[in-house]
């Protein structure tokens, strides 16, 4: 309801996400701080919140720099051991408007 403030704790965010299906979203799963602590944490966190199920989905993936064993289960695309920018992926604030995933030499 716009205008109407509602206060987000973990009672109602169990009550929230009890029995659905939740998706996790994570544009760009390699091996940064994210991808190896954040996002194994949040599902986590999310599972004992008790949704029917949690499904874990990425654009990209990285396995030469891979450190975590999390499941991705929705992939787009691999790709190589290189550094991609672009479809909101920045280098230093830059590229992150290029309409496709593209890499740095």
């Amino acid at each position: 309801v716009i205008g109407k403030k509602t206060e987000i704790n973990a009672a109602y965010l169990e009550k929230l996400l009890n029995g659905i299906t939740l998706p996790a979203i994570e544009i760009n799963f390699v091996c940064g701080k994210r991808a190896v602590e954040i996002v194994p944490l949040f599902i986590e966190y999310i599972k004992r919140k008790k949704p029917a199920s949690v499904r874990l989905c990425a654009l990209t993936e990285k396995p030469s720099r891979r450190k975590t064993n999390t499941k991705i289960d929705y992939l787009g695309f691999t790709v190589p051991d290189k550094f991609i920018v672009g479809y909101g992926i920045d280098w230093d604030e830059k590229y992150r408007y290029l309409p496709d995933i593209c890499y740095i030499e």
